[in-house]
């Protein structure tokens, strides 16, 4: 067998690795609101290497032209649908840490971290030592 020939095929089996692998935490979350106790967006969270981020793809309690006028920067005035809304949470002792997360209703950003618990995500975020966790639901 040829050299190429090996490495096409160790290529190949490191794809089918990468594609059955299950990142258990990637796929769509159902967000809620936390006094109405209804139906918010749906987030997209993927996996990029050892990070994950999340991304609004549908929201249940506003328009989808709803911009994020509280935003600062670049995200001022943008789209709330498609917005990433957290990046860079990477895996330490059971939970997603070390990234933040924006709350588009008021524009402001918290240290973040997530986890799983059962068929349930708990996210949290911080300011200082207060925090406030919600839990989404699997879509």
């Amino acid at each position: 067998m040829r050299h190429t020939d090996k490495l096409f095929k160790l290529l190949a089996l490191i794809l089918l690795m990468t594609l059955y692998t299950d990142a258990g935490i990637t796929g769509n979350w159902v967000t809620y609101d936390d006094k109405s106790g209804k139906k918010k967006s749906i987030v997209k969270i993927t996996q990029r290497g050892n990070t994950l981020s999340g991304k609004i793809i549908k929201m249940f309690t506003y328009p989808p032209d709803t911009v994020c006028t509280p935003c600062k920067g670049k995200l001022h005035n943008k789209k709330v649908l498609g917005m990433t809304i957290f990046s860079n949470l990477t895996l330490k002792d059971g939970k997603w840490k070390g990234g933040k997360i924006l709350d588009p209703e008021n524009g402001k950003w918290y240290t973040c971290e997530m986890w799983e618990e059962g068929s349930k995500l708990k996210v949290r975020g911080y300011i200082l030592m207060f925090f406030r966790t919600q839990i989404w639901k699997r879509h």
